[in-house]
């Protein structure tokens, strides 16, 4: 891995705010230290898991479709057996060796 690389890695796990990476099916395949701190989860918790079926059910249907080009609120599972509403950023990232990734960024709207 290049220098870049582990450095990049290192400034991601680094960040305030909570980030989550998707793969373009919506699978979770990443996670940094501040998505753990903000959900009150391990990485076990979610890794793997599909991010549309930790959006509350009342708030997929009209809004699961936004994700990867807008910024919205959803209510979304915590590790406290609640629902935390969170502002979602989020960016579909074309090309590269995996096209259509999702990168979320979560932050606590209430």
């Amino acid at each position: 891995m290049s220098h870049f690389a582990t450095d990049l890695g290192r400034v991601a796990h680094s960040l305030p705010d909570a980030l989550v990476m998707l793969e373009s099916d919506g699978t979770i395949s990443w996670l940094n230290q501040a998505t753990l701190d903000l959900m009150g989860i391990v990485p076990l918790d979610w890794s793997g898991a599909s991010f549309g079926d930790l959006i509350h059910h009342d708030d997929r249907p009209e809004r699961i479709d936004e994700l990867g080009t807008n910024v919205t609120e959803f209510r979304v599972r915590d590790g406290r057996s609640g629902w935390r509403r969170l502002e979602i950023r989020s960016r579909t990232i074309p090309g590269g060796a995996r096209p259509g990734f999702v990168v979320v960024s979560l932050r606590d709207a209430a």
